[in-house]
């Protein structure tokens, strides 16, 4: 039993993994993409834009992990709302300058005000999706939960009946 547990577990694991993997993969995809359409279908895929497709999937990741793994965990579910609203905002700011950062370190932009915004709220969709889908298998494990504990009851339920039957029986038979 614990065996079967232990692969389950590892097993789970590496469809999270690949999950993960397969969400980054589309995402860079998807930001090549729109590069492309923004450029008026004029720009290639070179390793400038590739350069800059990762760096804004880095300062994403940045904000997607932070928050799925330390804001959430330990303010949201502990209901520390004001908190977790106060370093969900620091952590999509970071995520931003380390957007611009990355841009200006791969391909020598310049700072710009402009720029922050434009990565903030890219950032804050990306955490609001992933939070979604952490609520959502939150909620699904839960309901799991719940299916196997109603499943351990009734079982309960039914060997207490059978052991009664069984008292019950012999009495009637020796009557």
């Amino acid at each position: 039993m614990v065996f079967t547990v232990m692969m389950l577990s590892k097993k789970y694991r590496r469809v999270k993994v690949a999950g993960h993997l397969m969400f980054w993969i589309c995402s860079l995809i998807f930001a090549l993409t729109v590069f492309y359409i923004v450029s008026d279908h004029q720009l290639g895929i070179t390793p400038g834009t590739i350069l800059r497709a990762v760096a804004i999937n880095l300062g994403f990741a940045l904000a997607v992990y932070t928050n799925y793994y330390l804001l959430i965990p330990f303010l949201l579910k502990r209901k520390n709302y004001i908190f977790y609203i106060f370093w969900l905002i620091i952590t999509l700011a970071a995520s931003s300058l380390l957007i611009i950062t990355l841009s200006f370190v791969f391909q020598e932009q310049a700072f710009s005000k402009h720029l922050f915004s434009t990565h903030f709220f890219p950032s804050s969709v990306y955490v609001g999706i992933t939070s979604l889908a952490k609520f959502l298998t939150d909620w699904l494990e839960l309901q799991d939960i719940s299916l196997r504990y109603h499943k351990v009851e009734r079982e309960k339920l039914e060997a207490e009946l059978n052991t009664l039957k069984a008292q019950i029986n012999p009495h009637f038979l020796f009557n």
